[in-house]
Parts: C-alpha cells; structure tokens; sequence
C-alpha cells in the first residue's frame, strides 16, 4: 500500500494530497515517500516539501532526523526552522501555457539554517540575506527559474508586516533596488485573476520604500477633504501635503503616499463638488471609514477640511476616538495644528467640571435636548429654538454654549473646546434622560470633528444644517445610522 502511496505521489500528486488530507496517509510516511522519490534531485517536488513543512509545523512534528534527511540540512537547524516565526509572500509565475500560470507562495523563516528547497535559487537569495545582514530560509511550493521572486522574498525577510491581498513582482539589485522584470503584463493579468494587488517596478524604487510603508508605525499621512463647488481640490491638496512634510518630522513621502493608498486601498484626498442634503450620511460614513483605514494601517492621519461643520462632525463620530489624528485649521499663511492627538486621545474626553472657554446656558424641559454650539459672531440661538419649537412644540430642552471669544476665536490648542462641549452635554445626559440630541452648530470644522469623535455614535439624535434655498434647518446626519 505504501509503495502504492508512493506511485500516487510521483503520478497524481493531487490524489496524493486528498489521501494525505484525510489521514490515509500519515505525515510520517509522507515524509519518507518524499525522500524516497526526491533522492536524486533536490529541488523535485517543491510543492510537496512546502506542504511538508506547513503540516510539520502545524502538528509539531519531532522526528528531527527524519527532517533532517529530507530537508538535507543538520537537526539543530530542522528544530530552528521548524520553531521559527515566518511569512508567507506571494508573487506570479507566468508559462508559454498560459494554464500553468499562477501565484507562486514562499515561506519566508526567521531562522539561520539557510535553507531553501529550490537550490539554483540560492544566489538571487543570498543577494537578499546580504541586504538583511543575516541569514534565513526560504521554502516554495512552485519550480520556477526566473528571478522575479526576489522582491516577495525580499519584503519576507525585511518586513514585519505583509498585506495578504498583495503580490510582488521584481528583482533586487545588490543596493537594495527594485529592478525591471520580463513578462510584467502577464503576471498582472495572473495577479487580477486571483483578486490581488501587484507591486512591482512601477510601484517603488528601492526595498527600503516599501518596508517603510507595510511597517509605518505612527508616520504621519496627509489627508485632505474638500466638500466645496471648485476646481482647484488638486492644488490645494498638493499645498496642504507640502505643508505638513513641512512641520511633521516623521511624514510619508509623496510616493510613498501613493504606494499606501495602493497597498491598503485608502485615499489621501476625498473630493465632492456638489452636495445633496441626502447624501450627507453616506458621505460622513465614507470619510470616517477612510481615516480609520490609514489609521488601522499604522500611520496618523493629519487631516484639513473643506466644508460645512455638520458634515464634519459625522465624519469625527463614524471614525471615533480609537486611533491617533492631527487635525488642522487653514490660516492666511498655510495651515495651523488645532487638535493633534497623536499623543492622547482622552484629551477631547477629559471631563471638565468647570468651563474656561464658553459661557453655557441649560434651559427648558423634555426627554429633547438641543444642543446649539456657537463660537462665531451671528447669533443663532433665537433661530433654533423658534425652528425646534415649531417641530417638537415646547416638549424640549435646549443646551447654549457660546464661545467666550465668539467671533474672535484665538487659532490654538482647540482640545480645550472640544473637552468642555463634551463634558457640558456629559453633564446634562448625568443629570437628564434624553431619548434624542439634536445638534446645531456655528463654529470651525475642526472643532466639529473633534466634537464628533469625542461624542461618538452612542445615542440617537441628528445633525443639523442650514438649507439657504429654503431658508430653515435639515437635518443632514442621523447619528444612530453612523454605528
């Protein structure tokens, strides 16, 4: 029966494997089989040796000698490898035929055995361990002979992090650059086929310029939302990222900038010309889901808004308070940092018992609570409470705060705004059951979205906006639907 096995694995690898699967087949005897018939060439069957080390892995496989002979290196290294942490990369193989095409995966180890079960490979491999400064393993589950691999294998042995959806494709110079491939529309044909990315020359210069970006850590990304009928969204944004490279020590580079939004599939610049009143939900879950992807990618956004403050706010509450941000505001010289919570996030939730930047008026009654948030110098208390009144009757509460300087508000740390407007409706909601908040606001659009993360998405109630064509107030954001 075993020689029967045997035959299978040589004829009908497939079957081989569907036997092995169920437990037909035992991995000890796996293993002999691939000994027996990888005897006179090392580098047969490298499908068969990947699958091998997966499954020894996976079920703590201890016959080290047993390895040893398969693998052809010294137990103490079959124990390292096998212990070892690794990663899997991914790349095209491209064939005259074009079935034979696919992606090809190595496993990439952190070990020093030096081991790889596809020998003629072993050049190309040491120009990337001498680019590491030490040694490492490299299995693979296809026979190939081109060099295109070396770039998956390369951000294997360099990287801490590689995106699942992403192949690479290129060779790697002994400086560390991403050089030219043959058969490049091929193997992105191949990649498309399978639903992946492909990085390849076109993407990157040099190997550094990728690990930076799969290991980025805390760099700062330039994010700019427009929301504004005009044709110039492109060179403000290209002002606003030359402006933050400017004051940020640790800032993505423009091509890296565009290396992530490929690999991560983020925007650095979200831009709407003209905006529906109903589209407003939607577009704030789209903005607050776009910073929370750069930011689940480990860099911080530091973001600048163009647009209307209650659109502003629902984009802070879908992103919320979990991940690091810069916010900025424009000034006639450029942009200044008004929130940067790089840092500490609990800073706009730090509850105040007392309020150095706005005056606060609670009045009225009612399970309704509208919350009327002024810093600039129009009045607008009378015109909500006389909108709310003639909607909800006088069932409401309302909350006032106006800014201290309204109308002059100093360009500084606006964390202070944002924590007061905070703990003023915190302390209201201690002291009052309220079934809805309804928002209004006049005031700067960083100061909105900081109030919107602060705030969250814990409670029902909408966001208000002023509609000029019919002169009266919409609401344009739904807070329960921005969970």
């Amino acid at each position: 029966m075993i020689n029967l096995f045997r035959w299978l694995l040589e004829e009908d690898r497939k079957k081989y494997v569907s036997f092995l699967e169920t437990g037909a087949i035992s991995l000890d005897e796996f293993i002999d089989d691939l000994i027996s018939v990888r005897k006179d060439n090392a580098s047969k069957y490298p499908e068969m040796v990947f699958l091998a080390i997966r499954k020894a892995i996976s079920e703590k496989y201890i016959d080290v000698d047993k390895f040893s002979t398969l693998l052809n290196i010294r137990s103490e290294y079959v124990l390292e490898l096998l212990r070892a942490e690794y990663k899997v990369v991914k790349f095209p193989v491209v064939s005259k035929d074009k079935a034979l095409s696919k992606i090809a995966h190595a496993l990439v180890f952190e070990d020093d055995a030096g081991y790889t079960n596809l020998a003629h490979q072993q050049a190309s491999i040491d120009a990337i361990r001498k680019l590491k400064g030490k040694n490492f393993s490299v299995v693979f589950d296809t026979l190939f002979y081109d060099d295109s691999f070396m770039f998956a294998v390369a951000v294997g042995a360099l990287s801490k992090n590689v995106p699942e959806n992403i192949a690479f494709t290129g060779r790697i110079g002994e400086h560390g650059n991403i050089l030219p491939i043959n058969s490049l529309s091929e193997k992105e044909e191949v990649v498309k086929d399978e639903n992946l990315i492909l990085l390849s020359p076109l993407d990157a210069a040099h190997i550094d310029d990728v690990i930076d970006v799969l290991n980025a850590q805390g760099a700062s990304v330039p994010v700019f939302y427009t929301y504004q009928d005009n044709d110039d969204a492109d060179k403000k944004y290209e002002s606003f990222v030359e402006f933050v490279h400017s004051v940020q020590d640790n800032c993505v580079g423009i091509s890296g900038i565009r290396l992530a939004e490929k690999v991560f599939g983020f925007s650095t610049l979200l831009k709407y010309k003209k905006l529906e009143f109903t589209d407003w939900n939607e577009l704030a879950i789209v903005g607050g889901d776009n910073l929370r992807m750069i930011a689940k990618a480990g860099f911080i956004p530091n973001i600048a808004f163009e647009g209307p403050g209650p659109l502003a706010m629902g984009v802070g509450i879908r992103f919320g308070a979990q991940y690091p941000i810069v916010i900025y505001h424009k000034v006639a010289q450029g942009y200044a940092k008004v929130i940067d919570l790089s840092d500490n996030l609990r800073k706009i939730k730090a509850i105040k018992q007392s309020f150095d930047r706005f005056d606060v008026e609670v009045s009225g009654d009612g399970d309704i609570c509208v919350y009327i948030i002024k810093t600039a110098s129009h009045e607008l208390k009378a015109q909500v409470i006389d909108f709310v009144r003639k909607k909800e009757g006088n069932d409401f509460m309302y909350i006032y705060a106006s800014h201290k300087n309204s109308g002059n508000l100093p360009v500084e740390d606006w964390t202070v705004e944002v924590s007061e407007l905070m703990s003023i409706v915190q302390k209201v909601k201690a002291e009052k059951m309220l079934s809805k908040i309804e928002f209004f606001m006049s005031c700067p659009i960083p100061i909105a979205f900081g109030f919107g993360m602060a705030f969250g998405h814990f409670g029902n109630g909408s966001i208000y906006a002023y509609n000029n064509i019919e002169n009266t107030y919409t609401a344009v954001i739904r807070i329960e639907e921005l969970k």
